[in-house]
């Protein structure tokens, strides 16, 4: 079972990770681009609002690959002085509450989205409704909450045989 989740955890982190590596590519080519046309005429006005929506696109989508690969900061200096009982119950703890806070975080962006949808809010450069790239985000942190929700029953019910690495 737990290879089975992790087998669609990395896929589904996998495909995040190329949508996020392909919003930092069209960030970086929007900025060299209006910066290269700054030189012959005016640059593209919602560039700001442009490279900010695509920052947070790919800020989300990393998150769950970040966790799988562990390159977040991570202390365990002290951590690996403690015995195997008192890391699982603190994993379990820390994972749990992580848990919740994204899952709470992702509850609300999609609630603002669909606030913002139902208000017709639009950007202020471009005039263009932008609940769209909060919705976005939060599909980004799904990635994340899926990681965790693997994590946490990798956890509890131990590796399997054939999944030790």
């Amino acid at each position: 079972m737990v290879t089975i989740l992790k087998a669609i955890n990395l896929k589904l982190n996998n495909v995040m990770l190329s949508l996020a590596g392909t919003s930092l590519v069209v960030s970086m080519l929007l900025v060299v681009f209006n910066g290269t046309i700054r030189t012959f005429t005016n640059p593209y006005s919602g560039i700001i609002e442009t490279v900010s929506w695509l920052a947070a696109i790919t800020t989300a989508f990393s998150l769950g690959s970040a966790q799988i690969s562990k390159t977040h900061v991570y202390i365990d200096l002290l951590f690996n002085k403690f015995n195997a009982l008192f890391k699982k119950i603190i994993g379990v703890i820390v994972t749990v509450l992580a848990l919740a806070f994204f899952i709470l975080l992702m509850t609300q962006l999609i609630q603002y989205g669909i606030s913002l949808k139902d208000q017709g809010v639009l950007s202020s450069t471009l005039r263009i409704p932008y609940y769209p790239f909060i919705i976005v985000t939060a599909v980004g942190i799904f990635g994340l909450i899926f990681t965790l929700f693997v994590e946490l029953i990798e956890i509890l019910f131990g590796k399997e045989k054939d999944d030790e690495s």
